[in-house]
């Protein structure tokens, strides 16, 4: 609204002069609404990155210390009036935000993004308690694969037992164990053809942990932002970072409920009152083909 009104200034202060009733700004006035407007875009770009529906929780740290950048930046607008907004913005950032650093999902995403990693923390504490929660992660996983593992070897021997009760039971046995051998060797076969056709580097390790897999990590230069697709990168990079990639996939999450928002707000426009008789079931079939005809340029 402020913008479209400073393009037409020109065109305002003749109305106000040629008719009556109508009082126009004044020089310091304009001179407030061109400065809010150059405090409040940078605000604006920054919530519609973190709005898209491509983005990810990884984008809430550098958006945040983006505007903490932008308000104290002594270079910007620093008039009366402009100085106590920013001061209070600024103020309120801090106090909102102050914990976000201490967020386990937040701080991970951050890092596993390939586009800023630990560039945009504020100390290197953060750094430290991101490898603390990473490791254990790991750990977790390796114990849920320990408990599968073993449920599965004593499954394994059930079946044994179970076989020597008969010949066609012993028969049926085998042959699931033979077929069970089987995908095991083709799974091994797939992942050594995936390990000789990874990207080869020469700090890449046969076997390494995960703090191993992060110093390498963060070693590499961080993509292009705008350009760079982080799933993408991860796809391509998950022979080389094995353990940092399952870790990734798990917390590279939704970006904040901004789609779902809009998704509440399609469906209270589809239930009026003359809608009454509609149900549940017809309500998400026409809010999902409001979503999916764009995708198909209405042409179906």
């Amino acid at each position: 609204m402020l913008q479209r009104m400073l393009e037409q200034k020109r065109a305002l202060t003749i109305y106000c002069g040629e008719h009556g009733g109508f009082v126009g700004h004044t020089a310091h006035q304009w001179d407030l609404v061109s400065n809010l407007i150059e405090v409040l875009l940078p605000i604006e770009e920054v919530t519609l990155q973190v709005s898209h529906s491509n983005s990810s929780a990884s984008c809430i740290i550098p958006c945040l210390t983006v505007l903490r950048m932008l308000l104290q930046d002594d270079d910007g607008p620093s008039t009366k009036g402009i100085r106590t907004l920013r001061q209070a913005m600024r103020e309120s950032l801090d106090k909102r935000f102050s914990k976000v650093e201490d967020t386990k999902t937040v701080v991970l995403a951050c890092l596993l993004d390939p586009r800023f990693k630990s560039h945009v923390f504020s100390s290197a504490t953060t750094l430290s308690k991101a490898k603390g929660w990473l490791k254990e992660e790991e750990d977790a996983a390796t114990q849920q694969t320990t408990r599968e593992e073993q449920a599965a070897t004593e499954g394994a021997s059930m079946e044994e037992q179970a076989a020597a009760y008969g010949t066609h039971e012993n028969d049926g046995n085998t042959h699931k164990r033979q077929r069970r051998e089987h995908t095991s060797f083709r799974s091994r076969v797939d992942e050594m053809f995936s390990s000789l056709l990874a990207p080869h580097t020469s700090d890449l390790l046969a076997s390494s942990c995960i703090e191993d897999e992060l110093h390498l990590y963060l070693k590499e230069p961080v993509i292009d932002r705008r350009k760079g697709d982080p799933l993408q990168w991860w796809r391509q990079n998950e022979g080389r970072f094995k353990l940092l990639a399952k870790q990734a996939r798990k917390f590279l999450c939704a970006p904040p409920p901004v789609p779902s928002e809009r998704v509440f707000s399609e469906v209270s426009a589809i239930y009026e009152n003359k809608r009454s008789r509609l149900t549940g079931e017809h309500a998400e079939q026409l809010c999902f083909l409001h979503h999916n005809l764009v995708l198909l340029n209405w042409d179906y």
